[in-house]
């Protein structure tokens, strides 16, 4: 791939991924064949071989347009992991080498939308994480989680959970209790 990479081939992807609403479809291997190309001109211009006025600017203008496309692409990201948060759509044309980013800001805007939900809807799913010391409600107590804990509904026909390890939750004081008799929670603080 990395003897198709041009400056017009870059300059091309650039003005479709500005024009288009989505990510436009690239080689899996894009960022490391534009990486060859780069050291490619590089070691052209350190031979200092005469270049002509155009190669030059090229040579000049690889960064600013590759950067261009990773901004441009990365805005995409960020947006798509905000719908994929909020309506679980799937990213297309996303590469392997951004997919991480993807995930990670997907789960860090589920995450939020889960503490929102526990904080609208008490008792369904008790509070996500509990920060600090903060008043416990009568009838709750804090509890660490040690195993996942899958969504159930509880005595009073709301949804609880899902709970995964090490998060610290309000729960009924009565599934707290039974938690932590069976090893899957652990008390936190006095109730």
């Amino acid at each position: 791939m990395s003897d198709m990479i041009t400056f017009k081939y870059l300059r091309d992807i650039q003005k479709k991924e500005r024009s288009s609403s989505g990510l436009c479809k690239l080689d899996d291997n894009f960022y490391g064949a534009v990486q060859e190309y780069v050291l490619r001109k590089k070691r052209i211009k350190d031979r200092g071989k005469d270049l002509s006025f155009r190669e030059k600017k090229e040579i000049e203008n690889i960064g600013p347009v590759v950067k261009s496309i990773y901004d441009t692409r990365e805005t995409k990201i960020v947006n798509g992991a905000v719908k994929a948060a909020r309506t679980g759509m799937k990213m297309e044309n996303i590469l392997l080498s951004e997919k991480r980013l993807f995930e990670d800001v997907r789960k860090k805007l589920v995450d939020g939308r889960e503490v929102l939900e526990s904080v609208l809807c008490p008792g369904n799913g008790g509070v996500a994480e509990v920060k600090g010391d903060e008043d416990v409600p009568d009838g709750f107590s804090k509890i660490r989680i040690v195993e996942d804990i899958p969504e159930f509904v509880g005595e009073d026909l709301k949804m609880y959970g899902p709970w995964k390890a090490e998060e610290i939750v309000l729960c009924p004081v009565s599934f707290s209790l039974m938690f932590v008799k069976a090893g899957k929670a652990e008390k936190v603080g006095e109730d």
